[in-house]
């Protein structure tokens, strides 16, 4: 079984976000996932002794987004277009978010090149979402969203999972040849999501509100 989190956002704002990873923790000690998956943003609150206990529970396979401890979360996440398997499935991702910044940008040119050396994966991780106006419709079609749009033309995964959307406990949308899935799992949501590599399930705190097949 993977579990699947994005935003988690710890921060000391509030009680409930000084305690996301207490409850993180609480739902793999619940669930007991082989691997956890996420897109990003876990907050930059978080510090070494956060991801060790997380580390004890599950096999963790992340990228980082913009709003993280960068001098810890670059030493756990993914290299840019790594292929790592998870049971039958290949998983791949790229971090960041597309442009220049200093900590967490990836230049256009270099995005591009990563993502035309990805063959064949089944689920694609990245911080940075697609440019999908239906899903999306106040999104600007800015040159990060519409690449991203382009390298899932490319890739063709059959799950894009990434983060950094606002909005409501998870988007979901479908295209020609995969599916789209961002989930929210800050102090605001807790949703979370589960798959087997045939199904997806998202939960809000605890409780399954929406399912579909890959």
């Amino acid at each position: 079984m993977i579990l699947l989190i994005s935003d988690l956002h710890k921060s000391l704002d509030s009680m409930e976000e000084m305690n996301s990873v207490k409850w993180l923790l609480d739902v793999l000690d619940k669930l007991k996932p082989e691997y956890l998956i996420g897109a990003g943003d876990w907050g930059e609150e978080m510090v070494a002794d956060d991801f060790s206990e997380i580390l004890t529970r599950a096999r963790l396979i992340t990228v980082y987004g913009n709003h993280v401890n960068f001098a810890i979360i670059k030493n756990l996440s993914i290299r840019d277009g790594e292929v790592v398997r998870v049971g039958g499935l290949k998983v791949s991702g790229i971090n960041g978010l597309i442009g220049y910044d200093r900590d967490y940008g990836i230049p256009p040119g270099r995005f591009m090149r990563v993502v035309n050396k990805i063959e064949e994966v089944d689920i694609f991780i990245t911080h940075q979402p697609p440019y999908i106006p239906k899903l999306y419709p106040y999104m600007r079609d800015d040159e990060p969203a519409m690449l991203m749009a382009q390298a899932l033309e490319r890739i063709r995964p059959r799950l894009h999972f990434s983060g950094h959307m606002t909005g409501g406990c998870y988007s979901y949308y479908e295209f020609k040849w995969g599916k789209y899935l961002r989930v929210d799992s800050s102090a605001r949501f807790r949703c979370y999501a589960l798959t087997d590599g045939r199904d997806v399930a998202v939960y809000q705190k605890g409780e399954e509100i929406f399912r579909f097949s890959l």
